[in-house]
């Protein structure tokens, strides 16, 4: 029995000229070749060589015999009988630890060993119970914590599919958040969401977050693009960018004013090298964009075609997403200071029409941050030598549906005059 074990066995090492020392070696090789040590299964007994002594008495709790033998490979392990853990055995214990080479198990060298088949396999309650438990260790607080567990690399997530996964792919990329937005590639169990001590685990070991697609995009995507060679985390650069510009669209959703950042990052591509979206075209074969008319004069560079492709990650970016974050279709206006769109009125609009421009509008303080006038177009007035009759008329066919396009660009919302 577990008592008769205590009480039999001398666990006090003796000096060899000791009448006992006799007793105590007898004692260790009893031990290391008889199966009399009790385990935690009832009416079962090992031989030292099988036995596994938990840190904690509670692992077996989580971890019962099958758990154990399922996990170490080993099919005749046991654990050493509960009450071997406990202050009364503690001279026993240490004992079986001078003389024998005994495998002490902590949580992680039982948990670090779990995988998809193992977890898909355990209930909700006993997913409880082993987070509870566990979820301490999980945290790291100091470089030096030997008991800590690195929760990231265990499938620990149960999805709706009722799959473990982990909460990142091997890339670092969350595959879920708490809230179950329909972006997640995958989406996590109810149950599972809703049971306190498993959400606790997931929030604060997993660092699993709620989906903020502002956040998400500010903080985590546009600084991939803040420079021309973007920093990329998988493989595949032009795919992971769509990603990138689906997640930022539903940003420029939620929030329009995200357009701001987006306009100042390399965030499209012309298939070669990474760009501003300003400083990129929509291809197109519409003889309104002008395109063929400054071909030599205004270098044109094109989104690559890789967006525009059809395959089912593409639908969700169109021409009007690429249109309002700053990309082109048709050559740009070129928008001036107010001098140089005055000289131009006097020019082409005479004295009169100079005077009132200034008087009614240039010489009042707008409200607004920023005012852009433009009466032009690149590669204008260039594209105006060597005229031919074609060309004349293709000039014509650009300008009559593009003539009434310009407007002032901003918020006009009011002057600092009385008369305004």
């Amino acid at each position: 029995s577990v008592s008769g074990i205590k009480n039999v066995f001398p666990v006090y090492e003796y000096e060899e000229d000791d009448v006992l020392y006799p007793l105590y070696e007898n004692s260790i090789d009893m031990i290391r070749e008889e199966r009399i040590l009790p385990t935690s299964e009832d009416g079962e007994f090992k031989n030292i060589e099988d036995i596994c002594v938990p840190l904690w008495s509670v692992i077996i709790d989580s971890f019962d015999t099958n758990d154990l033998r399922r996990l170490l490979r080993r099919r005749n392990v046991n654990w050493i009988a509960r009450e071997y853990t406990t202050e009364a055995y503690r001279d026993f214990l240490a004992f079986l630890k001078a003389n024998f080479s005994i495998e002490t198990l902590d949580w992680k060298d039982l948990v670090m060993r779990l995988d998809s088949a193992f977890l898909q396999e355990k209930s909700l309650s006993w997913m409880e119970r082993l987070m509870t438990r566990i979820e301490s260790y999980c945290i790291r607080r100091s470089g030096s914590d030997s008991h800590y567990i690195n929760a990231a690399r265990i499938p620990f997530v149960r999805t709706i599919e009722q799959k473990q996964i982990r909460a990142r792919d091997e890339h670092g990329k969350l595959q879920v958040y708490l809230n179950n937005p329909d972006i997640a590639i995958y989406r996590i169990e109810p149950t599972f969401l809703k049971n306190e001590s498993i959400h606790s685990f997931y929030e604060r070991a997993l660092q699993i977050p709620e989906y903020d697609v502002q956040q998400e995009t500010v903080e985590n995507i546009l600084p991939k693009y803040a420079g021309k060679e973007p920093v990329f985390i998988t493989n595949s650069p032009i795919r992971e960018n769509i990603e990138d510009l689906k997640t930022i669209k539903d940003a420029i959703y939620v929030n329009p004013g995200v357009l701001e950042k987006v306009a100042e990052c390399y965030v499209v591509t012309d298939g070669k090298d990474w760009y501003r979206p300003s400083e990129l075209y929509i291809s197109s074969n519409d003889i309104r964009t002008g395109y063929s008319l400054v071909k030599g004069v205004v270098p044109i560079r094109y989104l690559a075609g890789s967006y525009f492709d059809g395959s089912p990650g593409t639908l969700k970016l169109d021409e009007e997403f690429f249109r309002k974050i700053g990309c082109n279709l048709g050559i740009r206006t070129v928008h001036v200071t107010k001098d140089v769109y005055l000289q131009a009125a006097r020019k082409y609009g005479g004295p009169q029409m100079e005077m009132d421009l200034k008087t009614q509008i240039f010489d009042k303080t707008y409200i607004s941050r920023k005012l852009d006038w433009a009466f032009n177009y690149e590669g204008f007035p260039k594209v105006f030598e060597n005229m031919t009759p074609e060309k004349s008329l293709a000039i014509a066919r650009f300008l009559n549906p593009n003539v009434d396009q310009f407007s002032i660009q901003g918020e006009l919302v009011g002057a600092n005059d009385q008369h305004f």
